[in-house]
């Protein structure tokens, strides 16, 4: 069946002509099947808002068989035909046998084909460029009408056509390649208007010869093929796939699946395709190098408007993104067919499983995977395994759109409103330069589908980090954070003026510090760090706040309760404690100022001071009952005696025993003398053991330090 526009349409226009005389025999019989040549629907330019159909209509054997014309007839059945039209107006036929290119458009001089016209011999004719450029010898080269200026005899019925004006009336400039028909478009050909009612009706039609008497011949000896015409809207029986027609036409017919029926058509290189499910582009291999049916290819360029193509591959932007699948093995410099959403069977799949999904490979280039790709390679889907097979596997081809990289700033529209599932290597984010990624992901598995709301407020935000930020269960933040105005973490103020951390009290919250991590100790280290070891380190606590109410440190016993264990008063730096403190350092004390051991600061009467340079005084229920100088010490407020001198000690023995009195008075009488005999012996012992007392009490003073 010729090709769009040349179709046959259902309609009899109110046409006056010779009727059908049946087979006559004569001397200037012409051949019935000499008759060739097309019904063409003109481009709407060319027909100026009409239906119109041009018959194109030839002979190739004029000069031995002379030609009277034709009659042309429709038929709603292929049974019986009615007369459509006639027609003497012989036009010159053939075709390309030598391809002319695809170009910018417009005005081409350099443009040139071959055209062998022996289907409908004629005389063409050279003209200058100008009369090309307005219209003179005007021709239909496949589907594009077109205009040349030079005609060069090159044999019999053969020329070079050069220098073309391209696509007359809105028709579209495209590759012409060998085979695609040739015919010289005349205003002496008949051109038909039709009704408007002449769309959505299916006809047939065929062409009976006349001979230079009219008379026609019999139309059952008509050999040009009866098809059923499309009209304008028409329908189509479902038959099997028919033979591939020849070159510069296609065949459009029903194809049945499952019980339904769609409009497929057939072209001139064998390639079936179905309306409605198949999308394709008409691509271009210019990579160098033949490729194979089910190649995946993107593009390098054009030839005027048809993509140049290689090899796709996902291991970088410059091979992406994907436009197609190829449909057949495409040679070098060869124009093929690349499909975008269609159906693509009898081929390998065997490396795949049916419902497998297929992106473009990041290591064979024009290859698949089922695996998708991850950063720093890219994904981008090419559709979904129909069948696993070898020579019989299919592949519904569905290229994704691609979202990587270079669309990187642009609305997607068709993810609006959707919600986006990522696997669970995170959401890759290209550098600037695309050698490495941002990637964000969850950190550890989720007990539950957990919510991150960023909020920025009316204004650009900028976070930038120079390292890892862990922002983790108990909210802590290990990283070093800069910012130019304040920041708050909940009751934690960062204030950028003053350089100040603030732990607001808010309701009873608590700023807190714990540790999760199980380990048996757990120990936190507050350091003021310098750049120098030799510099000055300190913590300062109420440097400047509540200068006149009370400002105390309380350090809590650590039993889940409110037992304070130890209280600092800044303001007073009195020292409070539940129970012993144990220094295992160097404690220094202001002079006068008190260290109390009744618990009660401030108040209490027991305590440590030194009153004077110093002098330390030891107060117990408010009574100075020992007072310390550098001469030596004293009692209760006494002036403080330096040490004694040593003692002279010839007697040794000391006891700290202190006997019962043995002496007993004489009490006279005629035994006087016995008895003062007895009371200087008991005398003589109460003084040894009083001497040996007193050298023990020498002894301790010594031992104490009273006396040297």
């Amino acid at each position: 069946m010729p090709n769009d526009p040349i179709w046959p349409y259902p309609t009899q226009p109110n046409y006056s002509g010779a009727g059908r005389a049946g087979s006559r025999p004569g001397a200037f019989t012409s051949d019935p099947s000499a008759t060739v040549g097309y019904l063409y629907e003109e481009p709407a330019d060319m027909a100026q808002g009409h239906i119109t159909l041009r018959l194109i209509l030839g002979n190739p054997n004029a000069s031995t068989a002379p030609w009277g014309g034709a009659n042309v007839y429709l038929s709603h059945d292929d049974t019986s035909y009615a007369l459509f039209a006639q027609t003497a107006q012989r036009s010159i036929i053939g075709e390309l046998t030598a391809q002319l290119a695809a170009g910018a458009g417009g005005w081409e001089p350099a443009s040139t084909c071959d055209v062998d016209i022996s289907a409908s011999p004629g005389t063409l004719v050279t003209t200058g460029a100008a009369d090309a450029q307005a219209g003179v010898n005007l021709c239909l080269i496949g589907d594009e009408i077109c205009s040349f200026e030079t005609a060069l005899p090159t044999g019999a019925n053969t020329y070079t056509l050069t220098g073309f004006q391209r696509a007359w009336y809105g028709t579209t400039e495209a590759l012409h390649a060998v085979g695609a028909r040739f015919a010289m478009l005349s205003p002496l050909q008949l051109r038909v208007d039709l009704p408007i009612s002449a769309k959505g009706q299916s006809w047939y039609w065929k062409v009976a010869s006349l001979n230079i008497g009219r008379v026609e011949m019999a139309l059952s000896a008509s050999t040009l093929q009866a098809f059923a015409g499309i009209g304008l809207g028409a329908t189509f029986s479902a038959i099997s796939t028919p033979a591939t027609p020849a070159a510069g036409n296609f065949r459009l017919y029903g194809l049945t699946t499952q019980g339904h029926t769609r409009p497929a058509y057939l072209d001139d290189d064998g390639i079936e395709m179905v309306l409605g499910r198949d999308n394709f582009l008409i691509v271009r291999n210019t990579s160098g190098s033949p490729m194979t049916k089910g190649q995946v290819v993107y593009v390098t360029g054009s030839t005027g408007n048809v993509p140049n193509v290689a090899l796709a591959k996902a291991d970088s932007l410059t091979t992406l993104p994907a436009v197609g699948v190829l449909h057949a093995d495409l040679a070098d410099n060869a124009y093929g067919h690349a499909l975008k959403l269609a159906l693509l069977v009898n081929f390998n799949t065997s490396a795949f499983s049916a419902g497998d999904r297929v992106y473009v490979s990041a290591t064979v280039a024009g290859a698949m995977t089922a695996t998708r790709p991850v950063s720093p390679l890219f994904a981008q889907r090419v559709g979904s395994v129909l069948v696993s097979g070898v020579g019989n596997g299919s592949l519904q081809v569905s290229i994704a759109p691609f979202i990587g990289g270079e669309e990187s700033g642009t609305t997607v529209d068709w993810l609006a409103g959707a919600t986006v599932t990522l696997p669970n290597t995170g959401l890759h984010l290209l550098d600037t330069d695309a050698s490495h990624d941002l990637i964000i992901k969850p950190g550890s598995n989720l007990t539950a589908d957990r919510i991150l709301t960023i909020t920025t407020g009316d204004a650009a935000r900028l976070l930038s980090l120079l390292g890892d930020l862990y922002v983790e269960a108990e909210s802590r933040v290990n990283q070093d954070l800069t910012t130019d105005g304040n920041v708050t973490f909940g009751t934690v103020l960062i204030n950028s003026a003053s350089n100040q951390l603030t732990l607001q009290e808010n309701n009873g919250q608590r700023f807190a510090i714990a540790d999760t991590s199980g380990a048996t100790n757990c120990s936190w280290d507050i350091d003021a760090l310098t750049a120098a070891g030799t510099d000055l380190v300190a913590l300062r606590f109420f440097r400047s706040t509540n200068t006149s109410g009370t400002r105390v440190i309380q350090i809590f016993k650590g039993d889940n309760s409110a037992t304070v264990t130890l209280s600092i008063n800044v303001a007073t730096g009195a020292i409070t404690s539940s129970g012993s403190i144990t220094a295992a350092l160097d404690m220094a004390v202001a002079a006068t100022k008190r260290l109390y051991l009744d618990g009660v600061a401030m108040s209490g009467d027991t305590y440590i001071v030194e009153s004077s340079a110093n002098v330390l005084d030891i107060y117990a229920g408010g009574t100075n009952v020992v007072k310390f100088n550098a001469t030596g010490i004293s009692l209760f407020g006494g002036v403080p005696a330096a040490q004694r001198a040593a003692y002279t000690q010839t007697y040794s023995t000391a006891s700290r025993t202190v006997a019962t009195i043995t002496y007993v008075a004489p009490a006279g009488g005629a035994t006087i003398d016995t008895q003062c005999r007895a009371s200087l012996a008991q005398l003589a012992a109460d003084c040894v053991n009083l001497r040996q007392l007193i050298g023990s009490l020498i002894d301790d003073s010594q031992a104490l330090g009273w006396a040297t």
